[in-house]
């Protein structure tokens, strides 16, 4: 209610990964700004705020747009170019589809096609594919959550 920006901050895991997942879409699909702050390996949130508050404002300051977090996550890992594809359709093309405007949904197409050097209308093609698989969960979603 207060603002329409989250930045999401959890451990560094494969679990946080997951555990973010659902709270991100919804987030993404009601309009709102998500970025992630990355933390140190093996860091958690609050362990960190504790210990060292500077670093975990730092953390924050240097928080990405979700899309970006994981597309420079899933660049680092070395894939091959067709593994790399298929974790992109995987992993972050369900969050483009999440977007309410057309000109972010470009704007990621276009900034995940120069970092990745696969076409954009490659990109746009598993988009529509994607949006087909996920557009009966996101009605389910809006009718289970009417208030959002």
């Amino acid at each position: 209610r207060l603002s329409n920006r989250i930045i999401m901050a959890y451990d560094g895991d494969p679990a946080g990964f997951k555990a973010s997942d659902r709270s991100a879409s919804l987030a993404l699909s009601l309009g709102m700004e998500l970025k992630v702050a990355e933390m140190p390996e093996g860091r958690d949130p609050a362990d960190l705020a504790k210990d060292d508050p500077a670093k975990l404002k730092d953390c924050i300051k240097k928080a990405k747009h979700i899309i970006d977090f994981y597309t420079d996550s899933l660049l680092s890992r070395g894939f091959s170019s067709r593994e790399l594809g298929q974790e992109i359709r995987k992993n972050v093309l369900p969050y483009i589809f999440n977007l309410q405007r057309s000109i972010e949904k470009s704007h990621f197409i276009k900034l995940i096609s120069d970092k990745s050097g696969i076409a954009e209308n490659a990109l746009l093609e598993d988009l529509k594919k994607v949006e087909s698989e996920l557009k009966y969960e996101n009605e389910e979603t809006k009718r289970n959550y009417p208030m959002l």
